[in-house]
């Protein structure tokens, strides 16, 4: 089978064994954090699958009010669109998501993964280390990433990244863009534009 595709009225497929990494209150964590507690809370009483999406095929789940998929391994492909209300992706390494026209969109991922939503109300991931996360064209973004990721928000309202390690972050046409340097310290700008924690 090339793609596994999931079509849901109400709930697509969910990892339960995936859990978000544990954050610090406050700023973009606790709003993200927010956002998985409703996605387990939905995910307890009105899970069809624990199966997920199978490493290496495409996974896409669009139309109903909510879709939520997860991953039977690391490097999934999830795609998850036009859905009334809510999109929520977990997977493990190496893998990537991408989210688009839906109200929000929740995204959990460990190390070497590529989220990506656009044409979206708010866009909220917890990712790991080597990060590349995306967001455009969105009232709120909010990501903690791990060392080494890269983030950019895009023709967006409110930009809030939470770094744990070393990070670059680029915002271009934002109303306000704040980047927290959870190891210590402020962030720096950078001659290219973009803040940093750690070096440039």
């Amino acid at each position: 089978m090339l793609s596994r595709i999931a079509r849901v009225e109400r709930l697509g497929v969910v990892d339960r064994t995936a859990r978000p990494r544990s954050a610090a209150p406050g700023g973009a964590v606790a709003r993200v954090a927010a956002l998985f507690v409703a996605i387990a809370s939905l995910a307890a009483t009105d899970c069809k699958t624990a199966e997920g999406c199978d490493p290496g095929e495409a996974c896409v789940c669009s139309g109903g009010s909510d879709c939520f998929l997860g991953c039977t391994g690391d490097g999934c492909s999830q795609d998850c669109h036009s859905v009334g209300d809510t999109c929520g992706t977990v997977c493990g390494n190496g893998c990537s998501s991408l989210c688009h026209d839906v109200s929000t969109c929740t995204s959990s991922c460990g190390s070497d993964c590529n989220l990506t939503c656009h044409s979206v109300s708010s866009c909220g991931a917890i990712c790991g280390d080597n990060c590349d996360y995306s967001c455009e064209s969105a009232s709120t973004c909010g990501v903690q990433a791990g060392s080494g990721s890269t983030i950019r928000c895009t023709s967006v309202s409110t930009c809030e990244a939470d770094c744990t390690g070393t990070c670059h972050v680029a915002c271009t046409n934002v109303s306000t863009c704040a980047v927290h340097c959870l190891g210590g310290g402020a962030p720096i700008s950078c001659p290219d534009g973009t803040l940093a924690c750690g070096p440039c």
